[in-house]
């Protein structure tokens, strides 16, 4: 019984390890950065934004598989809103679907706005279909 107490103690351990390493390595990655998804009325909930050549993705900020939002880049429209309080910046992201508010870093919301634009228009990719 003691034996199978601490198997089971220590593949949650292992587990929780696993799942601290994953995040802190999806941080570091240069298309990705962390941000505060703003939800209506209270509530806030930290995540992670994932940019790769065609889309960017809000995934939480530790169940890493669950998708909390998704644009495609070429529909993909930024909105800066009035910074808050610390300084950050607050952006309104939206691409045809309900728009959300994050809260990010000043500089990653520069890249995110160099990345939005630098990406081929909707009128260009419709050409390489």
């Amino acid at each position: 019984m003691l034996i199978a107490s601490a198997a089971v103690g220590a593949v949650i351990v292992l587990s929780a390890l696993a799942l601290v390493m994953r995040r802190r390595a999806l941080a570091r990655v240069t298309a990705a950065f962390p941000a505060v998804l703003e939800r209506e009325g209270p509530g806030r909930e930290r995540v992670i934004g994932v940019y790769d050549e065609s889309r960017l993705r809000l995934t939480g900020g530790w169940r890493l598989s669950r998708e909390r939002w998704s644009a495609d880049r070429s529909r993909l429209q930024i909105d800066r809103l009035p910074a808050d309080e610390a300084g950050r910046a607050v952006l309104e992201l939206s691409a045809g679907t309900r728009p959300v508010r994050v809260v990010v870093d000043p500089d990653d919301a520069g890249a995110l706005r160099a990345w939005s634009e630098a990406g081929p228009s909707a009128a260009s990719s419709f050409w390489r279909r």
